[in-house]
């Protein structure tokens, strides 16, 4: 049963975290989600492994010439100089005002990948689906912020298979006009 979280990564930093050769994952911004997630390939609604996020921290920030500089009180963990933990070997490649690594530990590689259902404009972060077993419904995957607290672990695995609510469709003639806000009417009224 995969963690209800699934961060969504590209190759080949999905296959170096599976394969244990990854353990920082850079990113923009912090997080505080810790505990087991799921690893999810960006654009497959799959599930390849999970592993454990146990840390995160600032390695790098940019200077006003924009080039990464060490962040004070924590040259020790400068990016530069640790290569072989987030294997970006191009850091031109890094374009983030600040730079977070995610610390990860403990991956495992599912054998067969686990789909989902990917809610769209999910970037960094989705949450499984978990069916309600009681009742027999399907509920929906939304995608969650890269902030949100730790989930507690679903019941069972979520089948892949999205619920699609019905839209009213708006064309020009069915959509409201909009209103002139009563302070432009005023200031028309002085302007002429």
């Amino acid at each position: 049963m995969p963690p209800p979280a699934a961060l969504l990564l590209h190759e080949p930093w999905l296959e170096l975290i599976l394969s244990n050769k990854k353990s920082w994952e850079l990113r923009g911004s912090a997080t505080s989600r810790r505990g087991l997630i799921s690893l999810a390939r960006t654009g497959s609604s799959k599930l390849f492994g999970e592993v454990e996020l146990i840390d995160c921290f600032m390695v790098a920030k940019r200077d006003e010439q924009g080039n990464l500089v060490e962040v004070a009180g924590n040259e020790e963990n400068f990016l530069v100089h640790h290569l072989s933990k987030h294997q970006v070997e191009d850091l031109s490649a890094i374009k983030y005002q600040k730079v977070f690594a995610w610390v990860l530990k403990d991956p495992k590689r599912y054998e067969k990948p686990v789909p989902y259902c990917h809610p769209r404009g999910a970037i960094i972060w989705v949450r499984i689906a978990e069916k309600d077993q009681s009742k027999g419904s399907q509920s929906l995957t939304l995608p969650m912020k890269a902030t949100s607290k730790a989930m507690p672990m679903p019941k069972a695995l979520p089948k892949a298979r999205c619920l699609t609510l019905p839209m009213k469709k708006t064309t020009s003639k069915t959509m409201p006009k909009a209103q002139p806000k009563a302070h432009c009417s005023a200031l028309k009224a002085i302007t002429k």
